[in-house]
């Protein structure tokens, strides 16, 4: 017998596509479009490239933004 946690989770696996390389390629084009520096936003332009690529759509939605800060003094960076 298949417990109901685990059946979601397959279930979410199952429902998992992935990324639309289409979408993606049209990311990177629009960010060599923009005025400014080619890369000069270093990872931003990736992740919003593979944004695209799960949306399927240029440009991404992203309808509440969180900013989560993590500070220690423990030596690891």
């Amino acid at each position: 017998m298949t417990h109901p946690a685990q059946a979601l989770v397959e279930a979410t696996i199952a429902g998992i596509e992935s990324a639309d390389t289409d979408s993606i390629e049209s990311a990177i084009l629009h960010h060599q479009s923009l005025t400014k520096p080619v890369g000069s936003l270093g990872r931003l332009e990736e992740l919003g490239a593979t944004l695209c690529g799960i949306q399927r759509q240029v440009p991404p939605t992203v309808e509440r933004v969180h900013v989560v800060i993590f500070a220690a003094d423990h030596g690891i960076t």
